[in-house]
C-alpha cells in the first residue's frame, strides 16, 4: 500500500514538473517570436479566467482542503487554457513573419493524394442537416477536451491526464509555429468555392478566419488580446490533433468508444468544410499528435 502511494506521488510530481517545464519553454518561444515580429500582448479580463481561477482552485484543493480529484481538475484547466492562449498568440504572431502563402503547395499535396477538397465541400453541401452536425462537432472540440481531462481526473488517472496536457501543449506549439513557414488562407478561400455552395453550411464556415489571417499575414495587425482571439487555419491542423487526443484518452465501455470514434470522424470531416483545411493539414495534424504522444510516453511514465 505504501509503495503504491509513493508511486502515485512520484507520478504526480513527475507529470506536474514535465508540464510546467514544457509550458515554460513554450512561453519563452512565444516571447521570442513576439520580439522578432513586433507583436504586442494586451492583457485583459481573459487573464482572470485563464490563470487566476484555476491557480486559486489548485492552491485551495492542494494545500488548504486537500482533494486530489479537484486539484487534478484545476491543473488540467490551467494547462489547457494556458497552452491554448500561448498557442493562439503564437499562431497569430508567426503569421507576421511574412512567409509566402503555401496554398498552392498544400493543394498540390492533396492532388497527389487523390483528394480534391473543393469537390468534397461541394458534395457535403447537399446534406444540410449533416452539415449542421459537422459545425457543432467542430465548435465543441475544446469543451470535449476539457471533459476528457475531467474524466481522467475523476478516474484518478493522473499519468494519463499529464500525458494529455503534455501532448496538447507540444502540439499546439508546433502547429502555431508552423505559420511562420507554411501559412495558408485555407482550401475554401483558395478555391473560391461558390457562395451558393457555402450557403448550405452554417454562417462563416470555411471563411470566417480569412479576414483575421489576412490582417496578420500582411503585418497590419500586431496586438494580441486573449478575450478577442480569432483562430486561423494552418498546417498542420490542430483540430485534427485534438480529435486524436479525444480518441486516445477518452476511453471506456464499448458504447463510449463507439460514440467517441464517431465524433472524431465528424471532427476530421468538419476540418475541411467548416474549418477550411486541406487534407494535407489533417495528415500533418495526425503526425504531430503521434510525435507529441510518443514524447509524452517517454517523459511521463
Amino acid at each position: 500500500m505504501k509503495t503504491a502511494l509513493l508511486r502515485a506521488g512520484v507520478v504526480l510530481m513527475e507529470g506536474l514538473r514535465a508540464n510546467i517545464l514544457i509550458q515554460g519553454i513554450f512561453f519563452l518561444i512565444v516571447a521570442a517570436v513576439f520580439h522578432l515580429t513586433g507583436t504586442v500582448f494586451v492583457p485583459d479580463r481573459a487573464i482572470v479566467v485563464l490563470f487566476l481561477i484555476p491557480i486559486t482552485l489548485f492552491g485551495l484543493f492542494t494545500y488548504v482542503w486537500p482533494d486530489r480529484v479537484i486539484s487534478l481538475m484545476a491543473q488540467g484547466m490551467f494547462f489547457i487554457l494556458s497552452a491554448g492562449c500561448l498557442g493562439g498568440s503564437l499562431a497569430l504572431a508567426a503569421l507576421r513573419a511574412g512567409a509566402p502563402a503555401a496554398d498552392a503547395r498544400l493543394d498540390s499535396w492533396d492532388h497527389h493524394l487523390g483528394v480534391h477538397t473543393e469537390k468534397m465541400v461541394g458534395f457535403l453541401s447537399h446534406f444540410d442537416r449533416f452539415d449542421s452536425l459537422l459545425f457543432v462537432a467542430y465548435q465543441v472540440i475544446i469543451p470535449v477536451i476539457m471533459i476528457t481531462a475531467v474524466v481522467l481526473a475523476i478516474r484518478g488517472r493522473a499519468s494519463a491526464l499529464y500525458r494529455l496536457l503534455f501532448v496538447f501543449a507540444v502540439s499546439v506549439m508546433l502547429c502555431g509555429a508552423s505559420n511562420a513557414l507554411i501559412p495558408s488562407s485555407g482550401s475554401v478561400a483558395w478555391h473560391h468555392v461558390d457562395r451558393a455552395i457555402m450557403s448550405h453550411f452554417p454562417g462563416g464556415s470555411g471563411l470566417s478566419f480569412v479576414p483575421t489571417w489576412a490582417l496578420w499575414h500582411s503585418g497590419q495587425a500586431f496586438r494580441v488580446s486573449p478575450w478577442h482571439f480569432s483562430g486561423v487555419v494552418g498546417f498542420p491542423s490542430f483540430h485534427a490533433v485534438m480529435a486524436f487526443i479525444v480518441l486516445f484518452f477518452l476511453r471506456g465501455p464499448r458504447w463510449l468508444n463507439i460514440c467517441v470514434s464517431a465524433y472524431v470522424l465528424l471532427v476530421l470531416i468538419s476540418t475541411i468544410c467548416i474549418g477550411g483545411h486541406y487534407c494535407a493539414d489533417i495528415l500533418g495534424g495526425i503526425a504531430v499528435f503521434f510525435l507529441s504522444w510518443l514524447m509524452a510516453r517517454r517523459v511521463i511514465r
